[in-house]
Formats: C-alpha cells, structure tokens, sequence
C-alpha cells in the first residue's frame, strides 16, 4: 500500500515538472517590424540569390532583388502599414522567433543553397541563417514571403 502512495507522489511530481517545462516556453509576438532582411540562393548561375530589404524610418521602404537580376536592378516601393501587419502575420504565423541564433550548415554538401534572416522589431530581434540546414517550416515561410513581395511589385 505504501508503494502505491510512492509512485502516485512521484508520477504527480514527474507530471508537475512537465507541466512547468510546457508552460515556461512561451509564445512570443512580433509586433512593429523597424528592419526586415531575408536572402536565400537557388543555385550557382549569375545572380541566382533574391534579397527582400525593408527599413522603416518616417516611411517603410522595400528593397527587392529578383532571381536572375543584378543589385542595380533591385526594384524600390514603399510599404504600407497595413502590408507591413500582413508580413509581421507571416512572421509570427510561421514563429521565425523560434528560429533565432539558428545557424547550421550541412558540411557534406559543397554546392548547395543557402539562406539568412535578420528582423529587428519593437519586442524582439531574430537573425538565423543556414547553409543546405533550414529550421523548422521554412519552405512554407520562404513561399509566403516571395509571394507577399512578389504582391509589393504588381
């Protein structure tokens, strides 16, 4: 009988422990995004890299260098508030904060793609970066940002 009061107290204090492991790993969101730089390769041709800058100052300017154009060529446009709540969405929906000091590189592989990331907002700077290693959702985060950039220039 006393062994069953042992391995209750004990299982309740393993369960407790994990409860508190659990809770203390909170969800952060980003809000009021300052600075915004995310570029990734897709292969070795010429200016095979693409680039998305925003600064925000008094205003929020994008600079966006495309698949097979030059720096010279990056094309400029200025960022709404309300598209710059649309890309914090993207941000927090994918929770890149859980990406920073992500920064792994695949040592066998010597041609392959690589990508980094660098967000400064009001609650929370992130930088990570990676070499054919890439964190946790990043293919659907890589889609959704070409796809809302891609929007900035139609």
């Amino acid at each position: 009988m006393k062994m069953r009061y042992v391995l209750f107290i004990s299982l309740l204090i393993i369960i407790i422990f994990l409860i508190g492991i659990v809770s203390s790993k909170k969800n952060i969101t980003i809000k009021n995004i300052t600075y915004f730089y995310y570029h990734y390769t897709k292969g070795y041709a010429i200016n095979s890299n693409i680039s998305y800058t925003i600064e925000c100052t008094d205003k929020c300017m994008a600079s966006i260098k495309l698949y097979g154009k030059t720096e010279e060529e990056a094309i400029m446009v200025e960022v709404s508030k309300d598209k710059m709540e649309e890309l914090v969405n993207i941000i927090n929906m994918y929770r890149v904060y859980k990406w920073d000091g992500f920064d792994k590189v695949d040592k066998n592989v010597l041609d392959g793609d690589s990508f980094g990331l660098s967000i400064k907002s009001e609650n929370k700077n992130i930088s990570c970066s990676g070499y054919m290693k890439y964190p946790k959702n990043y293919r659907d985060f890589e889609r959704e940002v070409d796809k809302f950039f891609n929007e900035l220039i139609k």
